[in-house]
């Protein structure tokens, strides 16, 4: 078996696509896995319970019970039967309905309490004991609303320069400054709440929250959708302004303002690759073509036409939507681009390669000289080596084949090595402020 990354794509490390959408979380005694779908935190996917969550917010959860040996109820009647629930701190409860939610009406921790009391599930001779789930609620009067840059922000903390070049330090839109886009193209933002006193993402759900787009000049159509909540994709006319907030429990927070740019603006392009890796073998994973104005700021989402030569078994993929396996995967716009390689002969995937990325529009352009080895040699004796565990079969590879588990009990993926310790770290990550 070869040991190395596979064929790791940039949506299967943002999870953009589902990947570990929606975060599901353990309870204290672990005798209960909880899943949200309609509450969102960071860029990375979905919400658990530790990170703050806006005053207002109701946490509606799926229940599964984790004890396979009990029989004779359903897991929604053990919850709502052999349990008695209840609040510490401001909070009310609804078990009656389906899925059984808790209102987070105010600052501070509230508590889901469960006491298990007597009913007909037949547990094997391991009743179920006392639980709970603590959320930290926090008011709506210190948090505010931001447009991350989300896949830059992701690929400088994720991802690795590789033996090639990286994205170039001034990579980030400066904070306050709005967003240029190319005008009648398609890019894709996300808008998130901040606590800016500790700097962590803040919680909310989409049952009473939306990202709002106005025109505050000039027109503008909503386009690539991702259907998840903090999401928009947004496609600016010419001379158009927009202002980006989001509407949640009755509060309304503005994130930040995007303005188009004319097709000509662009004077100059810089090209940034990134790998996967952990210092000995890589695969190339993204790129970016990074134009910019007379005055150096950033344009997003210019038609950029993307290049692969010297090596067949590498493809390019812009956005902002790739087709990816049963999914569609999204990068911000059409200048981002996923990187995949998917060579037909297996040594190629313990033989240093390389390639050469061209990014292209109208008179600009510009090249990196990608250079990989993506894993160790099988032995030469055919048999099994020492690091047959890191190459268990893609459903060996998630918590109890039951998906991405991204809380404190579980895990993201089942191996030790330092791409698993990184998305792990990213996954249950609460917050990156890179900006200066």
């Amino acid at each position: 078996m070869t040991r190395g990354f596979g064929f790791l794509t940039i949506g299967a490390l943002l999870f953009v696509q589902v990947g570990c959408y929606p975060f599901s979380f353990n309870t204290d005694a672990n005798q209960w896995r909880l899943t949200d779908e309609s509450t969102a935190s960071n860029f990375l996917g979905g919400f658990t319970n530790t990170v703050p969550v806006l005053e207002g917010t109701a946490i509606c959860v799926q229940v599964e019970w984790l004890d396979d040996h009990t029989q004779g109820l359903t897991d929604r009647s053990i919850f709502t039967e052999c349990f008695e629930h209840y609040v510490v701190g401001e909070g009310t409860l609804d078990i009656e309905g389906s899925p059984e939610c808790i209102t987070l009406d105010g600052p501070g921790p509230v508590m889901w309490g469960m006491s298990p009391t007597s009913c007909s599930a037949d547990f094997g001779g391991m009743p179920p004991v006392a639980d709970s789930v603590t959320f930290e609620t926090i008011g709506a009067d210190v948090v505010q609303a931001e447009l991350p840059q989300w896949a830059d922000e992701y690929a400088l903390v994720g991802l690795v320069p590789g033996p090639g070049e990286s994205f170039p330090p001034d990579l980030l839109n400066p904070e306050g400054e709005p967003y240029r886009v190319m005008s009648d193209q398609p890019v894709v933002f996300f808008a998130q709440l901040v606590d800016p006193e500790s700097d962590q993402v803040v919680a909310w759900s989409s049952r009473d929250g939306q990202v709002v787009a106005t025109a505050q000049a000039g027109t503008f159509e909503e386009s690539t959708q991702v259907g998840k909540p903090g999401w928009i994709g947004l496609t600016l006319a010419d001379d158009s302004e927009v202002g980006v907030s989001m509407h949640v429990n009755g509060h309304t927070f503005d994130a930040g303002t995007v303005v188009s740019v004319a097709p000509d603006a662009p004077v100059s392009m810089e090209l940034g690759a990134l790998y996967s890796g952990d210092g000995e073998f890589y695969n190339p994973v993204t790129a970016r073509a990074i134009l910019r104005d007379a005055e150096g700021n950033a344009i997003f989402g210019a038609p950029v036409t993307w290049t692969v030569t010297g090596n067949d078994s590498l493809t390019a993929h812009p956005g902002p939507e790739v087709q990816g396996g049963q999914q569609t995967e999204v990068l911000p716009g059409a200048d981002y681009v996923e990187l995949v390689f998917d060579p037909v002969d297996p040594v190629a995937l313990y033989t240093e390669q390389t390639a050469t990325l061209e990014a292209s529009y109208g008179d600009l352009s510009a090249t990196v000289e990608l250079v990989w080895t993506s894993g160790a040699a099988p032995p030469e004796d055919g048999g099994d080596d020492d690091d047959d565990d890191d190459d268990a079969a893609p459903s060996e590879g998630f918590d109890d084949q039951r998906g991405c588990q991204c809380s404190s009990q579980g895990s993201l993926i089942d191996r030790s090595g330092p791409l698993a310790l990184v998305l792990l770290g990213l996954c249950t990550l609460v917050r990156r402020r890179l900006r200066g």
